[in-house]
C-alpha cells in the first residue's frame, strides 16, 4: 500500500501538500472532471455516516496542481478518482469515472470498514 503522493496545490491563495487536507477524515480527490465522483462522495458520507471530503483537483477544481501533472503522478485520468484513508495511505484509485460512482464508492468504502455489503449494492 502506498500513501499518498505529496503533490502541492494552492487553495485559494494557500500553498499546501495534498498531506495538508487530511484531517481524520477519508479524502477522495478527482481530477478535473471529477465532478460526478464529487457528487457521490457527498451522497456516499451521508448514507454511510462517514467523513468524507472530496477536493476536484485542476483549473475549474477545488485545488489548482501548478504543475498540471497530478493525474498522471496517481495514474488515473481526468475524470478518475483518488480514494485516500485519515493516515494517508491510497485505499483505492478509479482510472476512469464509473457509470455509477455512487455505487461503486459505497461499495468501496464498505470493503474498506469492514462493513457487510447488500445484495441490493453487490
Amino acid at each position: 500500500m502506498a500513501r499518498t503522493a505529496a503533490c502541492a496545490k494552492i487553495f485559494g491563495w494557500q500553498r499546501l501538500s495534498t498531506l495538508d487536507l487530511l484531517d481524520g477524515s477519508f479524502v477522495l480527490l478527482t481530477g478535473s472532471d471529477g465532478g460526478p465522483w464529487s457528487q457521490a462522495a457527498a451522497q456516499v458520507a451521508t448514507a454511510l455516516q462517514v467523513k468524507l471530503a472530496p477536493y476536484r483537483i485542476g483549473p475549474a477544481g477545488d485545488l489548482l496542481n501548478p504543475d498540471h501533472n497530478w493525474a498522471q503522478k496517481m495514474g488515473v485520468s481526468p475524470d478518475g478518482a483518488v480514494l485516500v484513508r485519515p493516515d494517508g495511505f491510497v485505499a483505492w484509485r478509479a482510472r476512469n469515472l464509473a457509470a455509477t460512482p455512487e455505487l461503486v464508492l459505497e461499495q468501496v468504502l464498505n470493503r474498506i470498514l469492514c462493513r457487510s455489503i447488500t445484495t441490493a449494492n453487490a
